[in-house]
């Protein structure tokens, strides 16, 4: 029985470090053994624009897994838990 599956994460800056690594692998796993799974990151507005591409978003592109940004304005947004769903 294939499952709905749901990961929320904070925004990373700069990389794919332990916690995110394990997140994609987990994530694309799940999704080759053809479980829906969606992946939610908080990106705070001010680290738009600052460059230097998206690690993150290309690790989850190329295991197969669409990563979808939620732009909050600060630690804790109210918006942005709406729009997650």
């Amino acid at each position: 029985m294939n499952k709905r599956i749901a990961f929320l994460l904070q925004g990373a800056r700069g990389g794919v470090y332990g916690a995110e690594k394990a997140t994609v692998q987990l994530a694309g796993a799940l999704a080759r053994r053809g479980h829906a799974v969606k992946v939610w990151r908080l990106r705070e507005m001010r680290d738009e624009g600052k460059g230097g591409g998206d690690p993150l978003a290309e690790a989850f592109r190329e295991a197969g897994v669409a990563l979808r940004d939620v732009p909050i304005a600060g630690r804790a947004s109210r918006k942005a838990a709406g729009t997650i769903g």
